[in-house]
């Protein structure tokens, strides 16, 4: 089997949050599947995965282990579980495999299931780096929480990476139904997203790092970074400079299984800086608003 090194899965914890880095089979006879996944795609990933189980000659095992990864980035984390299980007994010395299983516990909110699993990844393969991170972020989320009891004003110290996110319960994410799905991009949605985009901006120009930061989803995945350093990094970026100013062109948008992404031009001015971009922003439902689960430049 071989796998592909590089999507993440990322979840917010108690007060930490917690990037968890989940394994891909790699299928390299077919590069669709991975572009729809990266387009968030899946319901297309999953049939496409689907046509290649049916052709002979097809690495059947590392197509189910793409399956089960996109299962979990649609939410449907008890599906993902049972097929990583079902490879786990017929490949019980592969990491990949138990690292993926921990990340699901993480995700419930597991800790310990998930500390056991990537323990296990890291004996089957010790220089296995994202098991080891995973491992590692599995350890600072239980720090985290335990610093959690500690009340309020004491003047014990409590370390960086616990305070970057505001104390709160873990809201579980539920994969949205035919009811709650978005069939057509109508003036309402476009109105609702375009509203929070807004709100975003102003948080952003306000230099209201938690308001700012509780625009983005439990499963937003930094392009470069872990979710925890890339939280630090926007903190600092946006307590620097004096002053924050952001413009946006009209923007565009477009509906593709439930995520609505919008491109615009983005005019940031700081005190310190300046810079015109492209941007493209894709936002998911989870509640009764909508969140950011990617962002990239274009």
């Amino acid at each position: 089997m071989m796998f592909f090194d590089g999507l993440q899965w990322s979840r917010k914890a108690l007060l930490l949050a917690v990037s968890l880095v989940i394994m891909i089979g790699v299928v390299q006879a077919d590069e669709q599947v991975g572009k729809l996944i990266d387009q968030g795609a899946y319901s297309d990933a999953l049939k496409r995965i689907d046509d290649l189980n049916n052709q002979d000659g097809s690495d059947l095992a590392s197509l189910t282990l793409l399956k089960g990864a996109v299962l979990v980035r649609m939410g449907r984390l008890d599906e993902g579980m049972t097929l990583f299980k079902l490879l786990s007994e017929n490949y019980p010395n592969d990491a990949a495999i138990h690292n993926n299983i921990g990340v699901i516990h993480a995700e419930r909110g597991e800790l310990d299931k998930a500390k056991e699993a990537f323990e296990k990844a890291i004996k089957i393969k010790p220089e296995y780096h994202q098991a080891v991170r995973n491992l590692g972020d599995v350890h600072a989320e239980m720090a985290c929480r335990t610093y959690g009891r500690i009340p309020a004003g004491s003047s014990i110290k409590i370390p960086a990476f616990c305070e970057v996110v505001e104390p709160k319960p873990i809201v579980p994410v539920k994969p949205m139904t035919a009811k709650t799905d978005a069939d057509e991009l109508t003036e309402s949605l476009m109105n609702e997203v375009l509203d929070t985009l807004g709100q975003w901006r102003t948080a952003w120009e306000a230099q209201d790092v938690k308001r700012y930061l509780g625009f983005y989803s439990v499963r937003f995945v930094p392009k470069k970074s872990a979710l925890t350093q890339w939280r630090v990094q926007r903190e600092r970026s946006l307590k620097r400079p004096e002053w924050i100013k952001i413009q946006f062109d009209t923007p565009v948008f477009s509906l593709s299984n439930a995520q609505i992404s919008v491109r615009f031009k983005q005019h940031y001015s700081a005190s310190n800086y300046q810079d015109v971009v492209t941007k493209e922003l894709v936002f998911i439902r989870e509640g009764t608003g909508w969140k950011i689960i990617s962002e990239r430049i274009i």
